[in-house]
Formats: C-alpha cells, structure tokens, sequence
C-alpha cells in the first residue's frame, strides 16, 4: 500500500473515530438530560404528594379550630354574644390590616390601585360592588352572631351540623341572584336536609313530650339562621372574586367590628373582661377564629375543593361530637346522632355532585354519575 493510500486510511479512521466519539458525547448528554427530567418528574411527584398530605393536615386542623370556637363560646356563656363577637371579629380585621397595607404598598409600586373595583362610585357597576361588599359584611355579622347565639341553647355539634347545611342552599342563593343553573338534585338534597333538621328539632310526635323543648327550637331556629346568612354570604362572595381578598377581608372585618360595637353599645350589653383568664379566653377565641380561616385558606391553596370539602365537613361534625363529649361530656342522643348523620349524607352528596360536575366532559365518571348528580 503506497503512503498517501495509507495516510488516507488513517485520515478515514480518524474520521469515524470522531463521529462515534461524538456520537457517545450525544448519548451521553442525551441520558443525561433524561436522567434530569426524571429527576425533575420525580421531584415534582414528591412535592405533589407532600402538598397533598400538607392539605389534608390543613383541613382537618381547620375543622378543629372551627369546632374549637363553638366549645370556646358555649364555655362563656357569661358573656354577651355581641361581646364575644367583638374578640371574634378583631379576629378577622386586625391580621388583615397589615397584609392589606402591603398589597396597597404593592399596587402602588406597579402604577396600579387595589381600589379599582370600587371608585369612584359615580361608577353604577362600583357602586353595586361597594353595595355588596357591605352586604358581605351584614350577612356574615348575622351568621357569626346567630351561630354564637344558637350554641348558647344546644349542643355545639348539633350547631355546627346544621350550619354545614349552607353547601346545600348556596345553589338556591345562586340560581336567585347569579341566575346560576339549579337542577332537581339540589331539591332532593335540600329535602334530606331539612329531614334531618327536623329529627334534630326533636318535635313532640316523635320524642312524645307533651310540648315542644323551647331552647331547642330557639337555638335549632339560629342555626337555620346562620346556614341562611352563610349562603347568601358566600354569594356574595362570589361577586366579589374579582377583587383584592386581602382588601375584602379587611373591609368587611372593619365594618362587622363596627356593626357588634354599636349594637352592643346601644343595647347596654359592652363589657370589658375583668378577669385575666376571662380576657385570655377572648383574646384566644379571636386568634383561634383567624387560625381557622388561615388554615382554610392553606388548605385550598394544597388541595382541589372537592375533596376539602368531604373532609372538611367529616372534621368539623367529627370534632364537634368529641370535643363536647371530652370538655361538656354531652353524649349525643338518638335524634343527634341520626339528623347529624342525614345532613351531613346530604352535604357530602352536594360535594360530590359538585365535584362531578367540576371534570372534563369526556372523564368517564363523569359519564357514569351524570344522569344521577347533573340532572
């Protein structure tokens, strides 16, 4: 073989040494992205999963701190509600100050106002905004305060049961006011509801007392209330989604603190604690209130609303039953426990329902529960 043949084929060799030397190099970078992304896939399912443990955590701690605040003022019954609600509500409105000065703060920043939504109320549509937002205001005053009146004369749970009725008449409110759809499955469980309202009434054909038990209807006739006012409530709620939440907080917690001072005020009822303890357990009652809310509000940040909701309402009721029993070692009855047990059936069917409806048209169960739930 003459030199230049040979040359040429130490050049050719070269050649492929190089092209399989770049193509280990491609290979090699190529695993090493995959092996990135799986990593990168992996991390994410991790972090999924601990979010989703994280919701859970969040969600029954909410429901213990909400059955928190009814044992919290069925423990003070000394006191005026209205006062109680004064502790409750600073609750709502001192936390949100801060955290609403620094979305203003924020806002400002960027060239921008989170005011927009409501002035100048020359505007008709901020002026409806506005009008709401005292709505909001008014409704949830009334559902706090009817629910602290009607644990002053039944048991905790029994309160918190029928309060957890809201879900089940929001769609009513919003077919009312939002011109939402309302089908004939809200009906049926609206039925169910007041079914078990009943039964937790305790009237005299089925207890077989000769009359009705006062306090019973008195605080069963709040809890309603207060289920009422929540649904019209988160209604309102609704409207105002467009809106900065830590402004609507704040708004609305002002105006209610407002709202239980001047009643009080007017009805000669305001009283500062004079007891150190008394005072502690008021001031607890108000963190515990926004502790709540907070862990809600973590809770939905973590977790899809359908399952928040199931687990939700199985914390409270569960949590209501227990605490009463272990503080107050008051054994639900028969009539407790089988009105509890029909209304909260009825709620979680109202979850489920709207959770059904929540997924894509094309899921398969969607297509097996719509004819039952979206009818």
């Amino acid at each position: 073989m003459s030199l230049p043949q040979v040359a040429s084929t130490i050049n050719l060799v070269l050649d492929e040494g190089e092209k399989n030397a770049s193509i280990v190099h491609i290979k090699s970078s190529e695993s090493s992205d995959s092996s990135s992304d799986l990593d990168l896939s992996q991390s994410k399912n991790r972090v999924k999963k601990h979010s989703k443990w994280l919701g859970l955590f969040f969600t029954v701690l909410s429901g213990f701190l909400f059955a928190s605040v009814g044992i919290l003022v069925k423990h003070m019954k000394g006191y005026h509600v209205l006062n109680l609600g004064l502790f409750r509500f600073l609750g709502i409105f001192l936390p949100a100050l801060p955290c609403t000065l620094m979305e203003i703060w924020k806002h400002k920043a960027k060239g921008n106002t989170i005011f927009e939504p409501l002035w100048p109320l020359s505007e008709p549509a901020k002026l409806r905004t506005m009008i709401v937002l005292f709505g909001r205001a008014l409704f949830g005053f009334g559902a706090i305060i009817s629910q602290f009146i009607a644990i002053q004369y039944i048991p905790v749970a029994d309160a918190v049961v029928i309060s957890s009725c809201s879900s089940v008449f929001v769609g009513f409110a919003a077919h009312l006011f939002l011109r939402e759809k309302c089908g004939v499955f809200p009906f049926l469980t609206a039925i169910m509801t007041v079914t078990g309202v009943a039964i937790m009434s305790r009237p005299p054909m089925l207890t077989g007392s000769k009359e009705y038990d006062w306090d019973t209807m008195i605080g069963t006739g709040f809890a309603l209330s207060r289920m009422v006012l929540t649904s019209f409530k988160i209604v309102f709620v609704r409207y105002l989604r467009d809106m900065n939440a830590s402004l609507v907080v704040m708004t609305t917690g002002f105006l209610q603190l407002m709202q239980c001072f001047v009643i009080s005020l007017a009805l000669g009822v305001f009283e500062i604690p004079t007891k150190l303890s008394d005072l502690g357990l008021l001031v607890l009652l108000g963190l515990i209130g926004f502790s709540s809310q907070m862990s809600l509000t973590w809770a939905l940040k973590c977790e899809k609303a359908g399952p928040f909701a199931v687990v939700r309402t199985s914390s409270d009721t569960l949590f209501a039953f227990l605490l009463q029993f272990l503080i107050f070692s008051v054994i639900p009855d028969m009539y407790s426990g089988i009105g509890a047990a029909i209304i909260t059936t009825a709620v979680l069917l109202t979850v489920f329902k709207k959770w059904i409806s929540s997924l894509p048209e094309d899921d398969k169960v969607r297509g097996i529960f719509t004819s039952a739930f979206l009818c």
